[in-house]
This record gives C-alpha cells, structure tokens and sequence, in this order.
C-alpha cells in the first residue's frame, strides 16, 4: 500500500528560477533597468541629504548664486572660473524653485542618479545583469560620491560626466558612431570643467579608447 503523506508535495516554495524572473521584472537587463537602478541611487542619496547639515562650502555656493548676474560675472574674473557654470546653473535653478538645503543639493542628487544609471549600462553592455548590477553599486556606494551626491558643489557633476565617458569609451568600443564620439568628448570636458581633478580618470579614458578602439576611428 502507498502511503499518500510520502507522495504529498509540500507547500510550493518559489525556486531560484522564479525568484530570478520576479528580480527581471523588477530591473530588466535593457535601458529601464539601468534607469530605474539610477532612481534608486537619488532615492537613497534624497534620503541621506535629509540627515545631513550644511557646511561652509555649501553656504559659500548660497551666497554666491545669490549675486546678480554682473556681480558672479565679475567673480568669475578672478577666482573660482572652473566653478562657473554650476554656479551659473544654480542662480537660475535657484531662481525658479528658491533656495534652502533641499533645492541646493537636489542637482547633486539627480547627477549621482544619472551617473549611477551610466555605470549600469557599461555593466550591462561588458557583462550582462550582473554587471549592471555590480557597476552600479560599486558607483553609488562608494562613500565620496554618496557624500557628493549629499552637498550643494559641483563634484557629483563631474563624476557623472565621467561615468557617462566610461559608458561612451565602451560603445565607441564596440561600434563608433559620430554621435558618439561627440558625445564623449563633451562628457570629457564637461567633466574637467566641473572639476578640475577629473582630468585623472579622462587620460585614464583616453589610454583605455587607444588601446580598444580601432585605429580608423579613434
């Protein structure tokens, strides 16, 4: 005689297939998994810019992007011109939502999102979902860019810009368009002009392109 509670199959309990399809639904391996991962990098930087108090720099941008438009012309003479257009893109930023700790870090915010979203599609296009996923965490995580995404100054921007040239080096890579290499060469000196230390990773980026883009189109 068979026992029946031998045969009985247990409560289904979701495998590792299902539990990969429901993770697919959630962050696709195509451009909306990359965008979503960068939403969820501005999330939990939105929510650190909470917790966080402002500092003398900080205040320094308030202060500055305050000044008519003659005055922050007349500044940018003299000192802080690698500054400029963020300070630029602040006055006016500033002049539709208004100043306090929110509006001023909010640009920090969206550029840590945007670059997030970048170093998951070169994740992506290198070494499929997991890639996406490991980029972008290796980007969002680090403590620097959380800690720049957090305050009202121009770096999150540059590590943005060079987060979109590692994105662009590997597409050129793998089929160079003219859009393309206008793209990166914006992203490249974009980059420098948020901040000048950026010029470090982009020679980086320019001995990588040599070395991995075809001759005819470097």
């Amino acid at each position: 005689m068979i026992n029946d509670s031998a045969t009985t199959d247990p409560s289904p309990v979701p495998d590792q297939a299902s539990r990969h399809r429901i993770w697919r639904r959630l962050i696709p391996l195509d451009a909306h998994g990359d965008i979503r991962l960068g939403v969820l990098a501005a999330l939990l930087c939105m929510i650190g810019s909470w917790y966080v108090s402002t500092w003398l720099d900080e205040s320094a941008t308030a202060h500055i992007i305050s000044y008519p438009r003659a005055q922050m012309n007349e500044l940018f003479t003299w000192t802080d011109l690698v500054y400029a257009p963020y300070y630029y893109l602040m006055h006016y930023w500033t002049a539709l939502v208004g100043i306090n700790p929110f509006t001023l870090r909010l640009p920090s915010v969206l550029a840590v999102g945007v670059g997030t979203a970048a170093m998951a599609a070169t994740g992506r296009v290198l070494v499929a979902r997991r890639g996406q996923l490991l980029y972008a965490a290796c980007f969002v995580l680090l403590p620097r860019v959380m800690a720049m995404g957090i305050e009202a100054r121009p770096y999150a921007f540059a590590a943005m810009f060079v987060a979109c040239a590692v994105w662009l080096v590997v597409l050129i890579g793998r089929r160079p368009t003219a859009c393309r290499v206008i793209g990166l060469t914006a992203a490249m000196a974009l980059a420098v002009y948020a901040q000048m230390y950026a010029v470090l990773p982009v020679i980086g980026l320019t001995l990588v392109g040599l070395l991995t883009i075809r001759t005819r189109h470097r």
